[in-house]
C-alpha cells in the first residue's frame, strides 16, 4: 500500500523520499523499540536532546519540553497515551503532530526515510535528533562502543544553525564537531602586518607558528610575489579510433581550434578567462588540460562548467558527435601531489622571502644559521627524498599551518595536499 507523500515535499524526491508501509502492517501497535514505556522513552531522547551536551538531565519536566514540538492548539495533549497503530501514526506525520518516538518507530520501520527530515519536519534541530536516535537503534549499527555514543555522545547538537548549511555544505546532520580558532602571528606580510586565523587540535601549533612570525617580523617581514594564476580541468574523453582521436587533437591545437573553446568556455562565465588547452593522446582516449584564470575565486566551477560547455559545442556543432565524454578529472590528480602541478602550479602559485640576521635566529629560533642550515638539508632534503616524499614534500610542516588556516576560513582542507606543496630553500 504506498500513501501519498507529504504535500511539502519537491516533486524530483517523490520517488526516494515516499511512504510506504507492507500489507498487513497498518493495524500493528505501533511502541518503542527498547522500551514499552512511551513516556519513559520520550524522556531518554529527551534527555539527549536538551542536556547531554552539558552533561546535565534537562530541568523541565517531559511534558514541557516535547510540547515545544507541537502547535499551540496542542499543548494540552498528554503525552501519555496508548500505543497507536502504525496507520494512526502516519496519518498523524501526514498532519506534521506525531511524537518524537513514534517517528523514530517510523523511520526504523522503513516507512518515513530518515535523509529527508528536515524537509518533512520543517525543524532542523529536531530532525537531527530523531535522525541520530534511529541510527542508534537500526538493526545494521551495533550497540558497540564505536557506534553507542551516535545518541549519548556529548558532541553538541543543539544552539546551532544548521538551516545554514543544509543543502549547501553537508546532509544527514547527527551533530556539529565544535574546532578551536585562535589567532597566529601577526606576520608582516609584503609591508601589511596580518593574523593568520587557526583552527586546530594540535597543542602548541599556533604558538609555535607565531614565533616564526616573530622572527620574520624582527627581519622586516617577508616579500611575496604571485608567479602563476591559473585554475585547471583535465576531462577525459574517448573516441571510436585512434583516427578520430588524432583528428580532435589537431582540431583543438591550432589556433582557431583554442579560440572556438575559448569562446565556448567563456560564455558560461563573467570572471573566467581561458587561458589555453594542452594535450596528451593514449589510443583512443584524449586527455585536455583546461587552464584559466577565474578572478579572485578559486574557481573550481567556473572552470568546470566552461569545459563542459566547450566539450558540448565540439560534439554539436563541430562534427565529433562520436566523443564520449568520460570524466571531467582525467589528466589532472585533484588533491594529490603531482610533479606537474609542482611544476605548472595549479590556481594560485607564489615564492617568498625572508632575510633573517643571525643575532634573530639565535635570540628568537634559539639556535645559530649554521644548526639550522645542517637541520633544513638533512631533514627536509635528504630525509624527505629517503623516505619517498613525492614532489613538492621538501619542507617542514608547511601542511599543518595551512590546513589549520584552511579549516578556520571554511576552505576544502582536502585541498591543502597541493596548497602546501612547497621547498624550503635556506642560504647563508
Amino acid at each position: 500500500m504506498n500513501l501519498v507523500p507529504s504535500s511539502d515535499l519537491p516533486v524530483q524526491d517523490t520517488a526516494k523520499d515516499s511512504i510506504s508501509i507492507a500489507a498487513g502492517q497498518e493495524n500493528e501497535k505501533l511502541v518503542p523499540t527498547l522500551n514499552e514505556n512511551p513516556k519513559q522513552k520520550l524522556l531518554e531522547h529527551l534527555i539527549c536532546l536538551k542536556g547531554v551536551c552539558s552533561g546535565q538531565k534537562p530541568q523541565k519536566s517531559v511534558d514541557e519540553i516535547d510540547s515545544s514540538y507541537a502547535s499551540a492548539e496542542d499543548e494540552q495533549i498528554d503525552v501519555i497515551q496508548p500505543s497507536r497503530t502504525v496507520q494512526e501514526c502516519i496519518e498523524l506525520h501526514k498532519a506534521k503532530k506525531p511524537w518524537s518516538y513514534e517517528l523514530i518507530e517510523l523511520s526504523l520501520r522503513g516507512i518515513v526515510p530518515s535523509h529527508p527530515l528536515e524537509k518533512l519536519l520543517k525543524d532542523h534541530t529536531r530532525a537531527v535528533y530523531i535522525r541520530r536516535s534511529v541510527i542508534s537503534r537500526t538493526p545494521s549499527t551495533p550497540n558497540t562502543r564505536a557506534q553507542a555514543p551516535v545518541e549519548s555522545s556529548f558532541l553538541p547538537f543543539d544552539n546551532y544553525n544548521f538551516s545554514s548549511v543544509f543543502g549547501c555544505c553537508a546532509e544527514n546532520f547527527i551533530r556539529y564537531m565544535p574546532l578551536p580558532v585562535g589567532v597566529a602571528g601577526p606576520i608582516l606580510l609584503d609591508d601589511t602586518s596580518t593574523f593568520l586565523p587557526t583552527a586546530t587540535t594540535e597543542g602548541t601549533l599556533i604558538e609555535s607558528t607565531s614565533r616564526e612570525c616573530k622572527a620574520i617580523n624582527a627581519a622586516g617581514g617577508v616579500q611575496s610575489v604571485a608567479v602563476a594564476d591559473g585554475m585547471m580541468r583535465a576531462p577525459v574523453v574517448r573516441f571510436k579510433n585512434v583516427i578520430l582521436a588524432v583528428r580532435a587533437k589537431k582540431f583543438i591545437e591550432v589556433p582557431n581550434g583554442q579560440q572556438i573553446l575559448r569562446d565556448a568556455f567563456e560564455s558560461t562565465t563573467h570572471w573566467g578567462k581561458l587561458q589555453g588547452v594542452i594535450m596528451r593522446i593514449a589510443g583512443s582516449y584524449l586527455y585536455l588540460r583546461f587552464k584559466a584564470s577565474t578572478g579572485e575565486a578559486m574557481g573550481m566551477n567556473i572552470v568546470g562548467k566552461g569545459v563542459q560547455h566547450a566539450l558540448t559545442v565540439l560534439v554539436r556543432e563541430y562534427g565529433f558527435e562520436h566523443m564520449e565524454f568520460v570524466s571531467l578529472s582525467g589528466l589532472l590528480y585533484r588533491q594529490e601531489a603531482v610533479s606537474y602541478q609542482l611544476d605548472r602550479g595549479r590556481d594560485k602559485s607564489a615564492v617568498a622571502e625572508a632575510i633573517i640576521p643571525a643575532e634573530v635566529v639565535q635570540s628568537i629560533l634559539k639556535c645559530s644559521v649554521d644548526s639550522l642550515m645542517k637541520l633544513n638539508t638533512s631533514k627536509n632534503y635528504v630525509g624527505s627524498a629517503l623516505a619517498g616524499v613525492p614532489a613538492g614534500g621538501f619542507y617542514a610542516h608547511a601542511a599543518n599551518i595551512v590546513t589549520a588556516i584552511f579549516l578556520a576560513t571554511g576552505q576544502d582542507a582536502a585541498q591543502n595536499i597541493e596548497s602546501s606543496n612547497c621547498i624550503a630553500m635556506m642560504e647563508k
